[in-house]
């Protein structure tokens, strides 16, 4: 939810520790082999998320301009999206896809990703509680804790177009960092308590707001989390399927953003290639939108 325009100074270049901050597509990284088959518990099917792909945690960006941070949210006044396939990490996005713009309740992945590895059980199930129901004073609570899990994530892995600031709800990404960190978690921890809650959305948020829209429309869909401006007029969600992992925003109500998707995700279909045709790597822009634009929200 929330979306306004931070003042700190542009972090300089991110030492990666653990993870490469890298391009997504066309990377050779080793593969592993694809699962064949669903798992089943207590008669039950749950799909298996194919991981067998170049792993994305060994690829390098581009890095991207620094200036792109001063003024980011007044720039936001267009269309944002990134596909990534997880089998061979054939990838197509818009031409800005990665351009720093309002994280919204996106944000929430990277600060609950954060508690999972150094807060307590009940930090831990709050931050489970705040994917799910999308909760800004669960949210509010945990940053406090942890201020510098936006970064800290961002740092881990390589998404340098995030950056946190003193409140979370002022806070950057990208849907190219988005689609990287989660693409990230399934091919490294597909059972990862992000993952997981994401796969268990509630159907209404904390607020009331419905979380029904934009990329959780698409077909084979697992898991997504969504965000939204508290003037309603910004709205983004990313989502993942058993072998794919997409992320949309841009200005406007909940119903363009799912217009913005189903006209991407019908013209990606066209130009999407055959598996194992990794000579097309990386996939060209998605063709940028025109459906109805406002501007976004604070």
């Amino acid at each position: 939810m929330r979306a306004r325009r931070g003042t700190r100074s542009v972090r300089g270049p991110v030492a990666a520790a653990v993870i490469l901050a890298v391009a997504v597509a066309g990377c050779a990284g080793e593969r592993q082999p694809a699962p064949q088959k669903a798992a089943t518990t207590g008669g039950l099917t749950v799909p298996t998320v194919v991981t067998g792909g170049p792993q994305i945690a060994a690829t390098t960006p581009e890095p991207i301009d620094p200036d792109w941070f001063v003024d980011a949210v007044e720039k936001s006044s267009g269309p944002q999206m990134t596909y990534l396939r997880l089998d061979d990490g054939w990838m197509a996005g818009t031409a800005g896809q990665r351009k720093p713009r309002p994280a919204l309740s996106l944000a929430k992945l990277y600060i609950a990703d954060w508690v999972y590895a150094h807060g307590n059980r009940t930090q831990r199930d709050r931050a489970t509680e705040m994917i799910e129901t999308s909760d800004d004073s669960i949210a509010d609570e945990l940053y406090a804790d942890f201020p510098e899990s936006i970064d800290g994530t961002a740092a881990a892995y390589g998404l340098q177009s995030t950056r946190g600031e003193d409140k979370w709800g002022y806070s950057l990404t990208s849907t190219f960092d988005v689609v990287r960190f989660i693409a990230i978690k399934l091919q490294t921890d597909p059972d990862s308590m992000v993952i997981e809650a994401m796969r268990h959305p509630a159907p209404f948020a904390a607020d009331g707001y419905p979380q029904d829209y934009g990329t959780a429309t698409i077909d084979g869909v697992l898991g997504t989390k969504w965000g939204w401006s508290n003037n309603r007029q910004y709205h983004a969600s990313v989502s993942f399927g058993r072998d794919f992992v997409v992320a949309a925003a841009q200005p406007g109500d909940a119903g363009q953003l799912t217009e913005l998707v189903t006209t991407q995700m019908r013209k990606l279909r066209g130009m999407e290639p055959l598996r194992g045709d990794s000579g097309k790597l990386p996939g060209p822009p998605l063709p940028e939108a025109t459906t109805g634009q406002t501007a976004a929200g604070r």
